[in-house]
């Protein structure tokens, strides 16, 4: 096998509105668990951490990374679902992973008021017009909401590269590489540019 093929991939969803989250879950359930309907799938109950799921998984044979499977986590606070792609060779492996990393699940609160500080500039950087880019300790900073939403809301349908950075992994440093025109406008930097609208660094 390629070493750079893959074999298996997992999709995390974490659902904090346990009224959306449970609404989505027990609709998904009921559609596979209408009688008289043929769908190739298989509505189990299990247990993770002491929590009811239920893992949706096809009893077809798959193609080259299909979806194996799909299993929801009622934890009584927020739901999870997690998708299990896999190659047909692979899934056996695959599922016995995830349910390893599932015994080890464990849920941490995230403070979104942290964030790290202004990137500085790297010393080992000699290439003109370039910028290194280097992690630094978090600190507390404010963060306007409003001024993301009015970036996105402003060029969602728009190109804008006037800052003319494409930012790209060198190895070990983000490298924020200044191009004319459009060049390296894409998702991740409408994303950057709309959080950093908000005061939140790179």
């Amino acid at each position: 096998m390629d070493e750079l093929e893959t074999s298996a991939q997992i999709d995390v969803l974490e659902v904090m509105d346990m009224t959306a989250g449970t609404a989505v879950m027990e609709a998904e359930l009921a559609y596979w668990e209408q009688p008289g309907k043929y769908h190739n799938h298989l509505v189990e109950t299990v247990t993770v951490q002491e929590h009811h799921a239920w893992w949706i998984h096809t009893t077809k044979p798959l193609k080259a990374m299909e979806l194996a499977g799909t299993l929801w986590v009622d934890s009584s606070e927020r739901v999870y679902r997690f998708r299990l792609h896999c190659r047909p060779d692979k899934c056996a492996e695959s599922e016995r992973q995830l349910r390893q990393m599932l015994s080890t699940l464990q849920v941490t609160d995230v403070d979104w008021q942290r964030a790290p500080g202004p990137p500085p500039v790297s010393p080992n950087n000699d290439r003109p017009g370039q910028a290194g880019i280097v992690p630094s300790s978090p600190q507390v900073v404010s963060y306007d909401r409003n001024a993301a939403y009015a970036y996105a809301a402003t060029w969602w349908n728009t190109q804008n590269n006037s800052d003319g950075c494409y930012l790209r992994h060198n190895g070990s440093t983000l490298d924020c590489t200044y191009h004319s025109s459009d060049y390296g406008v894409d998702g991740a930097h409408f994303v950057n540019r709309a959080v950093a609208a908000g005061g939140r660094p790179f």
